[in-house]
C-alpha cells in the first residue's frame, strides 16, 4: 500500500510538472524537486504575533495576518549573522525566535545571537561536552542542563561542566527518562519557568538484571548488557531530585514507600512552589495524583486518585490555566476516551470539559480572550486528527480545522493564532496560517506559501 501511495504521489507530481518519469526522478524525486513545496522550519515568535520560515539562506519572518510577500517581511541573512559568527557555514535551524534574537546550535556551543535591537550582532555563546546529551536549555537564564554518562550537569556562559548529581554508581542515573519511557514520560529533567530551579527523574537500578543485546555494528558481533526489569523481577527505583541554582544545593520528593512504584507527569506549579507529580503502584491500576513542596520535598496532598480493574495509563501532564494559577485540566481515560476535566489545585473536579467518544491526544494552548481551550483529537474517524477549542464556562467545542487529513497545529502563545500543517491521501504537506475567534468560528487568514 505504501509502495503504491508513493508512485501515485510521483506520477501526480510528473503530470503536474509536465515532466517525464523516468527511473531516476522516480528514485530520487524527492532531492529533484519532485515533493510538495512547503515552508521550512516554520514557528511562531514567541513575544510577538509573528512566524519565522526559510528560504535558502535567509530568515523571513512576517506579521501572523500578512500575506507571504518579501515586501513585507523583516529578513536575516546568513551572511548578516557571519559578519559576527564567521565560521558559521549554513543558516542554523532556530530552536527558538524573538523579535531580537536567533537561538541555535554551533560547535557544542549554544549560541543566543541578537540579529536586531541595541545588542545587535552581539550573541552569548554557552558550551558544552561534546558527549552530551538530553539537553535542556532555558532562556531565561541561559543555561544548558545536560546529561553524561549516569550523572547530571549544567553549563552556563562561565562553566561548561557544574555537577548536579555525583554518583559514582552506574546504577543511579539522574537526568534521564525513567521507567523504560513509559507514562508519557519522554525526558528527564524539567526547568522552573524562571530558570531557577531544576527538578530531575532519578533512578536506581542496583536491583534490575542485566539483559544482553547483541551488538551487531562490531566486526564479529559483541553482546552489551542493558538494564530491564522483566514482568515479575525486580524494577528501577524512581525519585524526582529538585536543584536550586542559586544555592546550588539539591533536595529530593519525600516520596516514601514502596520503593518500587512508578513516578510519572512531573510538572511545576506556575508560581514555582510546588511540584505536582502522579505516584503509580507496580500493577498499574492505582494512582495518586500529588502535591509536594518544592523547596523542603515534604507532600502536601494528595488531590485525587484514579482505578481501573486492569490497567491505567497517565500519559498527560496537567496544563494550568494561564491567568488562573489555582487551576488546571487533566487528561483522563476514566470514561473510557481520553477527555478533558478541569480542577483546582486543591483537588476540586470543576467539571468536566468534553464527553467524547473518541481520544483527546494534546492540549495546544489557551486563548485568555475567548477563554477556550485549545486541543487537539482523533474526532469521529479515528485516521484523522484536528485541532479543537472548548469554552472552560460554556463547554462549547469548536472544531477549528475543516479539511480532512492529519493536521499539526502549533498554537502562537497568546492562543490567537494557529500554524495549522496537515496532509490527507489527495493533498500533500499544506500549512495553513489562522486565527482562533470563537464567536465567529475558526478565520483562515491565508494558506502559506515560501516567499520567491
Amino acid at each position: 500500500m505504501k509502495k503504491l501511495l508513493f508512485l501515485l504521489f510521483i506520477t501526480s507530481s510528473a503530470i503536474a510538472q509536465d515532466k517525464d518519469l523516468t527511473i531516476e526522478s522516480s528514485v530520487m524525486g524527492y532531492y529533484q524537486g519532485l515533493y510538495p513545496k512547503s515552508l521550512k522550519w516554520v514557528q511562531w515568535l514567541t513575544d510577538a504575533d509573528k512566524y519565522a520560515h526559510v528560504k535558502g539562506d535567509t530568515y523571513f519572518i512576517l506579521p501572523a495576518t500578512a500575506l507571504p510577500d518579501a515586501r513585507v517581511a523583516e529578513q536575516i541573512t546568513l551572511n548578516s549573522i557571519q559578519e559576527n559568527i564567521a565560521d558559521l557555514k549554513n543558516l542554523p535551524y532556530p530552536q527558538a525566535i524573538s523579535s531580537e534574537q536567533l537561538v541555535f546550535d554551533h560547535n557544542a556551543n549554544k549560541i543566543v545571537y541578537n540579529y536586531k535591537g541595541d545588542n545587535n550582532g552581539k550573541f552569548s555563546s554557552i558550551h558544552y561536552p561534546l558527549n552530551a546529551a538530553n539537553s535542556d536549555f532555558n532562556l531565561n537564564t541561559k543555561t544548558i542542563a545536560y546529561t553524561a554518562e549516569n550523572n547530571l550537569y549544567l553549563a552556563t556562559e562561565k562553566d561548561s561542566m557544574i555537577a548536579v548529581t555525583k554518583s559514582n554508581d552506574k546504577n543511579i542515573v539522574s537526568g534521564q527518562a525513567i521507567h523504560r519511557y513509559e507514562f508519557g514520560i519522554s525526558k528527564g529533567t524539567f526547568w522552573s519557568s524562571s530558570g531557577n530551579n531544576l527538578a530531575f527523574y532519578q533512578k536506581d537500578e542496583t536491583n534490575v538484571a542485566d539483559y544482553p543485546l547483541l551488538d551487531i555494528t562490531t566486526r564479529t558481533g559483541s553482546l552489551k548488557s542493558i538494564k530491564y526489569p522483566m514482568a515479575g523481577e525486580a524494577s528501577e527505583h524512581g525519585r524526582v531530585g529538585i536543584y536550586n541554582v542559586t544555592n546550588n544545593k539539591t533536595i529530593y520528593l519525600q516520596t516514601g514507600e514502596p520503593l518500587e512504584h512508578y513516578v510519572s507527569n512531573l510538572t511545576w506549579s506556575p508560581d514555582e512552589k510546588t511540584i505536582f507529580i502522579v505516584e503509580m503502584n507496580r500493577g498499574q491500576d492505582h494512582f495518586w495524583f500529588n502535591q509536594y513542596d518544592a523547596i523542603t520535598g515534604k507532600k502536601i496532598k494528595t488531590l485525587f486518585e484514579e482505578k481501573h480493574p486492569t490497567f491505567i495509563q497517565p500519559i498527560y501532564e496537567p496544563y494550568f490555566i494561564p491567568g488562573k494559577e489555582d487551576q488546571f485540566v487533566w487528561l483522563s481515560e476514566r470514561d473510557g476516551y481520553f477527555n478533558i476535566y478541569l480542577y483546582n489545585t486543591e483537588g476540586v473536579l470543576i467539571s468536566q470539559l468534553t464527553d467524547f467518544k473518541w481520544e483527546v491526544t494534546d492540549i495546544k494552548g489557551f486563548n485568555k480572550e475567548n477563554n477556550t481551550l485549545i486541543f487537539e483529537g482523533t474526532s469521529e474517524d479515528a485516521r484523522e486528527l484536528h485541532a479543537y477549542s472548548v469554552n472552560i464556562n460554556s463547554k462549547k467545542v469548536t472544531q477549528l480545522t475543516q479539511a480532512n487529513g492529519v493536521h499539526n497545529s502549533t498554537v502562537h502563545s497568546n492562543g490567537k493564532y494557529l500554524l495549522d500543517s496537515y496532509s490527507n491521501l489527495t493533498t500533500p504537506k499544506q500549512i495553513d496560517v489562522m486565527q482562533h475567534k470563537e464567536r465567529r468560528n475558526n478565520k483562515l487568514i491565508y494558506r502559506a506559501q515560501s516567499i520567491s
